[in-house]
């Protein structure tokens, strides 16, 4: 599924559960039902967002988009709401040793302190005051290593192997065969991290055996074509 995709389909499902959510209040406060259907209704709710705002740090296209800016604000809002929704829950069970799990709603509290500090810091103090969890707040998730970060190390890698190189020739001006062989390797392999930072796309064809695009294609030039010959 496309980026467009996955925003419609959590938009709809976002508003589909704060409608069931708002439902469930107006049936309790007018005697219908009882506060576990409030509650039911609460955690597929909260829960669903806690879900989004997992995945979404995780999806490249997804993590600098308008849209998780706005799941942050709303994951500002939703909190705020969790406390008020924990607070009913204990009055109405009589217990004030209600609460969810030490790491609930961990993703909620990191996607806003990402893009709010400031109100991530006065939730956090409420959360704390209602004896509620933070762990989001007080720890850092698992960073994933982006598309642009593996560029970013393939280009510094290869710029440092190229380096080397330049000092290797230096003291090495006559390599024996196999010490040539093996610069040859790393030399493409060094060139082809350089090249891939670099925009545009080549392709390169050796008789009907070899055929290769990208960053692998100058592998191959390198590696076929003699350096000193370059």
């Amino acid at each position: 599924m496309d980026v467009h995709g996955i925003i419609d389909n959590q938009k709809k499902e976002i508003e589909r559960l704060y409608e069931k959510y708002t439902e469930s209040l107006e049936c309790y406060l007018s005697g219908k039902c009882d506060f576990d259907t409030v509650n039911s209704c609460g955690d597929s709710f909260f829960g669903y967002l806690e879900h989004c705002a997992a995945h979404n740090r995780t999806v490249d296209e997804l993590n600098n988009t308008q849209w998780n800016q706005w799941l942050a604000e709303t994951c500002i809002d939703v909190l705020h709401l969790i406390l008020a929704h924990y607070k009913k829950y204990r009055e109405v069970m009589n217990d004030n040793s209600i609460k969810p799990s030490s790491t609930a709603f961990a993703s909620m509290q990191r996607i806003v302190k990402a893009h709010d500090k400031r109100s991530a810091k006065e939730i956090r103090n409420l959360f704390v005051n209602e004896d509620m969890p933070v762990y989001g707040f007080d720890n850092k998730g698992k960073e994933k290593l982006t598309k642009a970060h593996e560029r970013i190390a393939a280009f510094s890698f290869g710029i440092l192997l190229v380096i080397l190189f330049i000092i290797i020739a230096i003291f090495i001006p006559n390599p024996t065969n196999f010490q040539y062989t093996f610069f040859r390797i790393i030399l493409s392999a060094a060139v082809a991290g350089v090249v891939s930072f670099i925009p545009g796309f080549i392709e390169v064809k050796i008789s009907n055996w070899v055929r290769a695009g990208g960053a692998l294609a100058v592998f191959v030039i390198v590696y076929y074509v003699a350096p000193a010959a370059l």
